[in-house]
């Protein structure tokens, strides 16, 4: 888990949910292992030691370069008809 961390930087909630663990657990595991693989072979060190969100456009093309475009389509909004009738039909039919 740890060389997959290191060598692909995904987050401890895809690492989790890979490896079938907690984040949290991720987290502390990945603490605790560091030092002594550490010890036995030369980790890759990370290109950024930013640990914040980047908010706008200007800071993700600092740090990622002729990056185009991203699109989180999660939360469109998802019309719902006025009609009762119709309303309950897609309760119950989704």
């Amino acid at each position: 888990m740890l060389l997959v961390y290191y060598k692909l930087y995904i987050t401890h909630t895809l690492s989790g949910f890979l490896f079938d663990l907690d984040q949290s657990n991720v987290h502390r595991d990945i603490q605790y292992i560091e030092p002594i693989v550490k010890s036995c072979i030369p980790l890759p060190q990370k290109l950024y030691n930013i640990t914040r969100r980047l908010r706008t456009v200007q800071e993700v093309e600092l740090y990622f370069p002729g990056f185009k475009a991203f699109i989180d389509a999660t939360e469109q909004e998802i019309l719902i008809p006025e009609d009762k009738k119709r309303k309950k039909e897609r309760v119950l039919f989704g």
